[in-house]
């Protein structure tokens, strides 16, 4: 817990207190009103991969496809347990102490700040597919098409594009096909999203939200957080 003043920032509190320079992506603070938007849109998503595994069930006619269901479960499992932890989380915005001493415009009070800190570089990236969630160990010059060559080709074989989101919050959509294929090094702490291959709303919807949520993920397994002891006041 840190004592903070009104006007205390989250670049003074990198300088003043004890703590280590940390890795620029792999630093993070979370704003306090993005906490709950992000429970709510958690809730949302938990709910549209309910939808999606039953119906996915309903018309289910081989053990392949009743395996795609039991994978949406476990992308649902996982939205759980992100809705159980929401110190997890953090908002897509720089937070390490050379950007904001460069961006002042950037720097936050910390009595607007849930929390801050930092994450030590994992060993692994992790993949959602249709068989699931796994985080795959990390190799030094491991590319995109090494992690996706690792899973079975059932998995990922039914999407041309594939959506990479990094340590530091960014996602991009990269072209996996023969034709549009893009080579991609990959970093530790990054997430990859083969989209599901419905035509339905309610898919399109999970497609365009997952990248997001999981930008908003802390990019690591050993990560320091740090608390402002300054609440927000309270308004009418």
């Amino acid at each position: 817990m840190l004592s903070v003043s009104d006007n205390t920032t989250l670049r003074d509190a990198w300088l003043r207190a004890d703590i280590p320079s940390a890795i620029p992506a792999y630093s993070f603070y979370q704003r306090r009103v993005e906490h709950e938007e992000t429970k709510a849109t958690l809730e949302q998503l938990k709910e549209e991969l309910v939808v999606l595994s039953e119906e996915r069930i309903e018309r289910a006619t081989s053990a392949e496809a009743s395996q795609s269901a039991l994978g949406l479960r476990a992308w649902q499992q996982h939205v759980e347990y992100f809705l159980e932890t929401p110190d997890a989380s953090r908002s897509l915005a720089r937070a390490d102490v050379a950007y904001l001493v460069a961006h002042p415009r950037d720097n936050p009070t910390l009595s607007d700040i849930h929390h801050f800190g930092y994450c030590e570089p994992p060993d692994w990236v992790e993949l959602w597919h249709a068989g699931g969630v796994e985080k795959m160990a990390y190799q030094p010059d491991m590319t995109l098409g090494d992690a996706l060559e690792a899973l079975p080709a059932r998995d990922t074989n039914l999407s041309d594009y594939v959506t990479w989101v990094s340590p530091g919050g960014q996602y991009f959509r990269l072209g996996v096909a023969a034709w549009n294929h893009q080579q991609v090094d990959l970093v530790p702490g990054g997430r990859i999203v083969v989209p599901l291959s419905e035509s339905t709303p309610s898919a399109e919807w999970v497609n365009y939200t997952l990248p997001h949520i999981l930008a908003k993920r802390l990019p690591g397994s050993e990560c320091k957080r740090f608390m402002p002891t300054k609440p927000l006041a309270s308004s009418s």
